[in-house]
């Protein structure tokens, strides 16, 4: 049998910070792993930061990776595929972030790219694309819009591609996603409001052979939450999921659920 009675797994890892002061930041880590089925990989990450102004920064990181095939990309059935080969990748993103933490207002904007090869895909079985890319812009935003009221968002546009077929699409990557919400905080209650929202996704229709290439839904989805501070240690919480009970499905053939009320105490001890 091909199936593997065991995995071992050993790792090291290590990081360095220097800072000559507050306003410039320099950190590099060194992973090295020895995987008794995929070899002694070694990883890195190196990350840079420095103040423009006291309100504006430029940061910007390079990493590698190395990602093996899970237990079920291996071996669930139909889908499993123990000949599948590890990822292994690099990664750079560059931005602006401008505020502070103890500002009204902070907003990051980022730009990354990354390359990878043998990127596990799913599939009937799951197979290794030889070569990808993806890459992008993202920003977020938080504003303190009074003391007790918060806006907060993102937006991330991806361009995620196959760089080894014709097709040139990696399955379920939304070129356009995001969220909104807004959130009121007191010293014993929290309640908020929040949307998140995908376009523009590619995606394998499984339900026909050879599986074709289908567009997703676009959605925009909406939830409320709130939870109140009974005493020290006792809370009482809930949320509504799906507010509009929008029709749309993440995933081509499985419909998500619709209108959903949930709510319960929580105790901390």
């Amino acid at each position: 049998s091909i199936l593997k009675d065991n995995w071992e797994k050993v790792s090291v890892f290590g990081l360095l910070r220097f800072s000559i002061d507050s306003s410039f930041e320099l950190s590099g880590g060194l992973r090295s792993e020895d995987y008794s089925d995929f070899g002694s990989p070694t990883t890195l990450t190196v990350f840079s930061r420095q103040d423009l102004t006291d309100s504006l920064s430029l940061f910007g990181r390079f990493s590698t990776s190395f990602s093996p095939p899970t237990g079920n990309d291996l071996y669930y059935p139909d889908s499993g595929n123990p000949y599948l080969e590890p990822e292994e990748g690099g990664s750079w993103e560059i931005g602006l972030a401008l505020g502070k933490n103890k500002s009204n207002a902070q907003t990051k904007l980022t730009f990354f790219r990354s390359e990878i090869e043998d990127l596990i895909e799913f599939g009937f079985p799951n197979m290794n694309v030889a070569r990808a890319r993806t890459e992008g812009v993202e920003m977020t935003f938080v504003w303190s819009v009074t003391d007790a009221w918060q806006l907060r968002g993102s937006y991330a546009y991806l361009n995620a591609a196959n760089l080894t077929t014709s097709e040139g699409f990696l399955d379920r990557r939304p070129k356009h996603s995001g969220s909104i919400g807004l959130e009121h905080s007191e010293e014993s209650t929290v309640v908020g409001a929040e949307m998140v929202f995908r376009g523009d996704t590619r995606e394998k229709d499984f339900s026909l052979w050879p599986a074709p290439w289908v567009n997703a839904d676009d959605y925009a989805v909406a939830r409320l939450y709130a939870e109140h501070e009974l005493k020290e240690d006792l809370s009482l919480f809930g949320r509504i999921e799906n507010l509009f009970e929008a029709e749309y499905e993440e995933v081509d053939g499985y419909p998500a659920l619709g209108i959903g009320a949930f709510g319960g105490l929580r105790y901390l001890f």
